[in-house]
């Protein structure tokens, strides 16, 4: 009954940031796996078998990260077709934490395999680099954001507990890393702290990444607030006011017009205080009937016949509406859009006391054709409103009228004969 505003405002922001982190994620977790093996075949001798395993490695990292930009994808286009973008699903939490660890295994996998494969054969150079590969496959861990941190932590501590007892103790490692064939415990501590600091460095990254995500949560309640308290605001006071005067008001902060041949009607509703009674509910069903025809009178504002001549004023003394026409287009034909706007409203009062229970409402009705001046006054609440000898005229129209008829001066009378009789 009134005019709607929408605003198609996106508010997917954060879930879109997740998804593509989870997406880089994995994109680093290749470029990684790359280095690795990159750095493994040129440092040290080739072999077959671990070559195959490593290509078989970057295409199962491929795969899952095509996989994972056509899954993503297609979410994200489900979340823009979806009336809340809250609804937006993003990768599922078990789903992300058993790929994020099975990337986080493979690279040390690699390293494995490699010492297992030479372990009799591999060179003091060929463990050294394998163990700084080893430290930096822990490293590498903290680059899975989208990982639980516990869930982090304790895959890095099994593969520290699993993998450096293994390649520590081996016969090589006895050869190269002894002292007076006593083996040296620098090393295996080192792994430890090494361990520990990246605990606390997942530790502290995954509370920071927390700690981001409740503010931005927090950010986006508040503008999704403040987005529907203006869009309140401004649908109230699109209802006030017409939609080209708030235009204007916006740009210039002032409006007033004069305008030639304007349609002024009155529609009074004569025997609400017969019907208005203060003693029940202190007049609540009253007002609420009077609102429910009011209301009634404005649906025919959003008919296309009248959306575009027909604009409603006021509703004056509580029982009195009041609208005119020809304040936007300076179309002849308005004049007569006015009276069938007029007999709708008839139309409308005889349709709502089918239900008011024995008590029929009675309107009078007034019109008048002429100048007037149109603006918009106050500042707190402002309001629109026309003045002039045609307002006035037409004021008088319906105070001296009879009920259920429409009283027009002569001159309006002869504007209408070629469509009204």
């Amino acid at each position: 009954m009134y005019r709607q505003s929408c605003s198609g405002l996106s508010q997917g922001g954060n879930k879109s940031k997740r998804k593509l982190s989870f997406l880089v994620d994995v994109l680093v977790s290749l470029l990684y796996l790359v280095c690795v093996g990159g750095a493994v075949l040129l440092s040290l001798p080739l072999h077959l078998y671990w070559l195959l395993s490593f290509v078989g490695a970057v295409v199962l990292e491929l795969v899952c990260l095509v996989s994972m930009f056509f899954y993503l994808r297609r979410l994200n286009l489900k979340s823009c077709g979806a009336k809340n973008s809250r609804n937006a699903k993003n990768v599922p939490w078990g789903a992300r934490n058993v790929i994020s660890a099975a990337l986080l295994v493979l690279p040390v996998a690699l390293i494995a395999l490699r010492v297992v494969m030479e372990r009799d054969e591999l060179s003091c150079h060929g463990i050294d680099i394998l163990l700084s590969l080893l430290l930096s496959s822990f490293l590498h861990g903290i680059n899975f954001l989208q990982m639980l941190g516990l869930v982090k932590i304790l895959v890095l501590v099994l593969l520290l507990c699993t993998l450096s007892p293994f390649v520590c103790y081996t016969e090589r490692f006895g050869d190269c890393y002894s002292n007076n064939g006593q083996l040296v415990w620098d090393i295996p501590i080192c792994f430890a702290l090494f361990a520990l600091l990246v605990c606390l460095v997942v530790r502290t990254f995954e509370l920071r990444i927390r700690l981001n995500f409740s503010s931005s949560v927090e950010a986006e309640k508040d503008q999704e607030l403040h987005r529907k308290l203006r869009d309140q605001a401004y649908w109230l006071l699109e209802n006030l006011i017409p939609t080209h005067v708030l235009k204007e008001l916006k740009e210039s902060g002032v409006y007033h017009r004069d305008h030639r041949n304007v349609a002024v009607c009155f529609a009074s509703i004569v025997n609400f205080q017969d019907f208005f009674d203060a003693k029940w509910k202190h007049g609540h069903d009253s007002i609420r009937i009077l609102n429910e025809l009011i209301s009634d009178i404005d649906e025919l504002l959003d008919v296309p016949k009248y959306s575009d001549h027909v604009e409603k004023i006021k509703t004056a003394l509580g029982c009195t509406y009041m609208a005119a026409s020809g304040l936007v287009r300076e179309d002849p034909s308005h004049i007569f859009i006015m009276m069938d706007f007029i007999f709708d409203i008839k139309e409308v009062l005889k349709q709502f006391n089918k239900y008011t229970m024995g008590f029929e409402f009675q309107m009078k009705y007034g019109c008048h054709i002429g100048s007037v001046a149109s603006g918009v006054i106050g500042q707190s609440a402002p309001m629109f409103d026309i003045w002039g000898d045609t307002v006035n005229l037409a004021s008088r129209m319906v105070s001296t009228g009879e009920i259920g008829k429409i009283q027009v001066l002569e001159e309006t009378a002869q504007a209408l004969a070629p469509h009204f009789t």
